[in-house]
C-alpha cells in the first residue's frame, strides 16, 4: 500500500514537470531522467554508452536496455499579427543498449543506438506580405522538423579495480525539414536591370522609391525545404574512477561532429512578394502620373516588369537542389555520484561545458 501511495504522489507531482534540454535530451532511460539527466558519474545503466563509456567496466552484471520516450511540444507563438497555439505532435524516440562483460575480462563491450534529441513545430500564422486582393491575412504554414539519432560499438577496459578508461564510435544520422516563409536581405537578388546603368534587381528592390527603388529591407518567398538527410562519424572517450561503493567520479569528451545534408530539394515560390512589388510600381505610376488611370498604370507596369524579363501570369515559382551544413558541438562533462552507506540516498552532479 505504501508503494502504490508513493506512486501516485509522483505522478501528481510529475504531470506537470517538463524537462528538456534543447534539441539533446535530458536522459536515455527512465533511471538517469528520473535524477534529471545526471549520469557522467553513475555507473548503474546502458546510457553509458551515450555519456561516458568508461563506466560500464564497473556494472555489476551483463544488460539489455530497451527505452522508449515521447516528446510532445507545447508551443505558442505571439506578435502584434498572432497569438496561436502549434499543431499537436508526438514525436517518438527509442533507444536500444546492450552491454557485455566476457568472465574474467578486464574488456567490457557496449553496442547502442540512440535518439539524440530534436525539435519540431507547426503553425499557422500570419505574415504582413501574405495577404488576398481585399487586405485579409491568408495564413501560412510554419512546419520544422529535425531530429539526429546516433550509435555504434562501445569499449571500456578496467586497468584496476577502481579505474577505466573506454571510447565509443558512433554514426549519426540526421534528417531535416522546413515549410514556411523564407526572408533574405534584397542584395541576395541577382541578374542585372538594367544594362545601361547596371542596376541589379537586389539594388532596385533595396533603393528607397526617390531613387527608382522599391524599399524593401526584405524579400520573401515560401520555402518548402524537404528530404534533407545527412550522416557523420563522432567518438566519445570516457575516464571513470571509483573510490569504493560509495564514491565514484567520471570525466568523458566528445568530439564535434558535421554533418552535411544532401538531397534535399527546395520549392521557393515568390508570387506574393512579386504581387506587392507590381503593386508599389503600381502605385508610383498612379503618384508620378496623376492624370493616368488605373488601368493605364496597370499595362504601365506590366510593360516594366516584361522588360525586366518578369511575366507575373506565370507566377514566380522554382525548385532547386538543396544542401545545408550543421555542426553538432564538441563537449566536456565531469559528474560525481555518492551515495549514502544506508544506500537509500544518492547524491550527484553533472559539469559540462558544450562548444
Amino acid at each position: 500500500m505504501k508503494n502504490i501511495l508513493i506512486l501516485l504522489v509522483s505522478l501528481l507531482v510529475l504531470t506537470e514537470a517538463y524537462s528538456q534540454n534543447g534539441t539533446r535530451l535530458i536522459g536515455f532511460d527512465a533511471k538517469t531522467t528520473g535524477r534529471g539527466g545526471v549520469s557522467t558519474g553513475f555507473f548503474d545503466n546502458t546510457s553509458l554508452l551515450m555519456t561516458n563509456p568508461a563506466g560500464i567496466s564497473f556494472l555489476k552484471e551483463n544488460m539489455l536496455d530497451a527505452d522508449f520516450s515521447m516528446m510532445i511540444p507545447k508551443l505558442k507563438f505571439t506578435n502584434t499579427i498572432n497569438d496561436a497555439e502549434g499543431n499537436s505532435a508526438a514525436y517518438p524516440l527509442p533507444s536500444l543498449g546492450v552491454i557485455y562483460t566476457p568472465k574474467k575480462s578486464k574488456l567490457t563491450i557496449g553496442l547502442g543506438f540512440f535518439t539524440n534529441g530534436g525539435m519540431g513545430s507547426d503553425f499557422k500564422l500570419n505574415h504582413q506580405l501574405f495577404k488576398d486582393s481585399a487586405g485579409n491575412y491568408v495564413q501560412q504554414e510554419y512546419y520544422s522538423k529535425f531530429a539526429v539519432m546516433q550509435g555504434g560499438p562501445s569499449l571500456s577496459y578496467k586497468f584496476s579495480k577502481n579505474f577505466s578508461a573506454g571510447f565509443s564510435a558512433h554514426m549519426y544520422y540526421s534528417m531535416m525539414d522546413f515549410r514556411m516563409p523564407y526572408s533574405l536581405s534584397p542584395n541576395e537578388l541577382k541578374g542585372v536591370v538594367n544594362p545601361q546603368t547596371g542596376m541589379t534587381f537586389g539594388q532596385m528592390f533595396s533603393a528607397p522609391p526617390l531613387q527608382g527603388g522599391l524599399g524593401y529591407s526584405e524579400v520573401t518567398a515560401y520555402a518548402n525545404m524537404s528530404d534533407l538527410t545527412a550522416f557523420g562519424f563522432g567518438g566519445k572517450i570516457g575516464l571513470a574512477y571509483k573510490v569504493n561503493d560509495m564514491f565514484s567520479l567520471g570525466l568523458s569528451y566528445t568530439l564535434p561532429v558535421d554533418l552535411t545534408y544532401k538531397n534535399g530539394k527546395a520549392d521557393m515560390d515568390m508570387t506574393y512578394q512579386m504581387n506587392d512589388a507590381f503593386g508599389r510600381v503600381l502605385m508610383g505610376y498612379m503618384t508620378n502620373y496623376p492624370g493616368i488611370t488605373q488601368q493605364q498604370a496597370m499595362d504601365s507596369a506590366m510593360t516594366a516588369f516584361t522588360q525586366m524579363g518578369i511575366d507575373l501570369s506565370l507566377g514566380a515559382k522554382a525548385t532547386y537542389d538543396l544542401e545545408n551544413k550543421l555542426s553538432m558541438p564538441q563537449q566536456i562533462s565531469f559528474g560525481f555520484s555518492y551515495a549514502a552507506p544506508s544506500k537509500k540516498f544518492r547524491f550527484g552532479m553533472d559539469f559540462e561545458w558544450l562548444n
